[in-house]
C-alpha cells in the first residue's frame, strides 16, 4: 500500500519484490518507514535521497530481508562509505552527482554499480571488497585506470569502464601473488579516449573471456595478449592502421574477432593463433587487396565481414576450403564479382557472396582512392 506524507512518497511492488521512498530525508524524518518493509521485499530504492553521504549509519538501517539499495536521482548525495558491518549485496547510484568512494573490509557487497556521476578517480579502497563479483562505474570522468587495485581481487567477474574519460590503462605495481585464481570474464572499456593499449596488463586476468575496447582513440597496440579462455576481442571503432597476432598466445576457444571501423590497410597477420575463430568483422576499414589466404586453416569460420573498404581484388584460390563458411560480405567496395565465383560456390554450395546491390549494370571502380558508384560516373 502506498504511504504518503508531507516530506516522502513510500509504495511496494510486490511482483517486482522492490520498495520506492522518494523525497527521504532520513536526518530529519527517521527510518521508521522502513519497518513497513514487506519481509520478502528485497531491494530498496529512492529517488531523491536528501542525504550527502551513503555511510554506516545509513547502510545500517537497510537489514535483511533487504538485500540491495538503489539510488536514483539524488542530487545531495555526494559520497558512498560502505563499512565493514554492512549486509547490503548490490547498490546502484545512477544520476547523483557522487564523487567519493571509500570501502572498509567486507564481505557481503557483491554488486556495485555507479552511473551518469561525479567521479573522476577510482578509490583503491575497492580492494577491500573481498566478495565484490561485478563492478560497473560508467558514464563518469575518470580519466585514469590502474589495474593494480583488481589484480588481488579473485570474484570479481566483470569490470565495467565504459563511457568515461579513460586515457591512460596502467598498473602501479605487478600482480601480486595472492592465493586463488582470478576470475573476472569480462572486461569493459567501451566508449573512453584511449589511445595506446598494452596487451600485457590483461595477462593475469587468466579466465578472462571478453575483453571490449571499441570506441576509443586506440592508434597503437603493444604487448602479448596471453588469455587462455578468451573468446571475444572487440576493436572496433579506434585508429589501428595494423594488427598482428603473431606474438600473441593464441588459444582453440571459439573465437570472434571485430576490428570494424578502423585503419586497417590489410587483413591481421597470424590469425590461425586462433584456429576455432567463426567471425571475423573488418567491414569499414581501408583494405584494398584480400587473399583468401590469410584466413586459410580457419576450419570453423562461419562468418567474413570485408563491407565497406576500398577493396579492388580478392583472391579466392581452389585450394583453399572453408567448409562452415556461411557468409562473405563484400558490398560498399570496389567490385561486384570475384572472377571464378561459380567454382567457389560448387566447392562451398553453402556460402553466401554479399556484393553492392544495383538495379543497374555493375560497373563500380575506385578513382584516387575514393568509391564511386555508377551514378557518379
Amino acid at each position: 500500500m502506498p504511504y504518503e506524507t508531507h516530506g516522502f512518497k513510500f509504495h511496494c511492488k510486490y511482483c517486482l519484490q522492490i520498495c520506492s521512498l522518494e523525497n527521504w530525508k532520513p536526518t530529519k524524518e527517521g527510518y521508521f518507514v522502513l519497518d513497513h518493509v514487506p519481509t520478502f521485499i528485497e531491494t530498496l530504492r529512492i529517488v531523491n535521497l536528501k542525504i550527502p553521504s551513503i555511510n554506516a549509519k545509513f547502510l545500517s538501517e537497510i537489514r535483511p530481508p533487504l538485500q540491495g539499495l538503489i539510488v536514483e536521482s539524488s542530487n545531495a548525495v555526494k559520497a558512498l562509505h560502505v563499512s565493514a558491518n554492512s549486509t547490503v549485496e548490490g547498490i546502484k547510484i545512477s544520476n547523483s552527482p557522487i564523487n567519493c568512494l571509500q570501502f572498509e573490509n567486507n564481505t557481503a557487497l557483491q554488486k556495485l554499480t555507479i552511473d551518469y556521476s561525479d567521479l573522476n578517480v577510482i578509490a583503491p579502497s575497492l580492494a577491500s571488497l573481498s566478495n565484490l563479483k561485478i563492478l560497473r562505474l560508467a558514464f563518469a570522468a575518470i580519466e585514469l585506470l590502474d589495474l593494480r587495485i583488481f589484480y588481488g581481487m579473485n570474484t570479481l567477474i566483470e569490470l565495467n569502464f565504459s563511457s568515461n574519460n579513460i586515457k591512460q590503462l596502467f598498473s602501479s605495481a605487478a600482480a601480486s601473488n595472492t592465493t586463488g585464481k582470478r576470475e573476472l570474464k569480462n572486461f569493459r572499456l567501451s566508449d573512453n579516449k584511449l589511445a595506446m593499449i598494452d596487451l600485457d596488463l590483461f595477462e593475469p586476468f587468466h579466465m578472462l573471456a571478453m575483453i571490449d575496447i571499441s570506441w576509443n582513440k586506440v592508434e597503437s597496440i603493444s604487448g602479448t595478449l596471453s588469455n587462455p579462455q578468451l573468446q571475444w576481442l572487440c576493436l572496433s571503432q579506434n585508429r589501428i592502421t595494423s594488427l598482428s597476432f603473431c606474438t600473441w598466445q593464441g588459444n582453440e576457444n571459439s573465437f570472434v574477432l571485430s576490428a570494424s571501423y578502423n585503419r586497417l590497410t590489410r587483413v591481421p597477420s597470424c590469425l590461425t593463433k586462433f584456429p576455432n575463430t567463426v567471425e571475423i568483422r573488418l567491414s569499414h576499414n581501408n583494405i584494398l587487396h584480400v587473399d583468401m589466404k590469410d584466413f586459410d586453416g580457419l576450419a570453423n569460420l562461419r562468418e567474413i565481414d570485408l563491407a565497406g573498404n576500398r577493396m579492388l581484388s580478392l583472391a579466392f584460390w581452389e585450394d583453399v576450403l572453408f567448409p562452415k563458411l556461411r557468409t562473405l560480405f563484400l558490398y560498399e567496395n570496389c567490385m561486384c564479382r570475384l572472377n571464378g565465383s561459380e567454382h567457389i560456390v560448387e566447392r562451398m554450395p553453402r556460402l553466401q557472396i554479399l556484393f553492392n546491390q544495383l538495379d543497374e549494370p555493375c560497373t563500380d571502380m575506385c578513382l584516387e582512392g575514393e568509391k564511386v558508384d555508377n551514378k557518379q560516373l
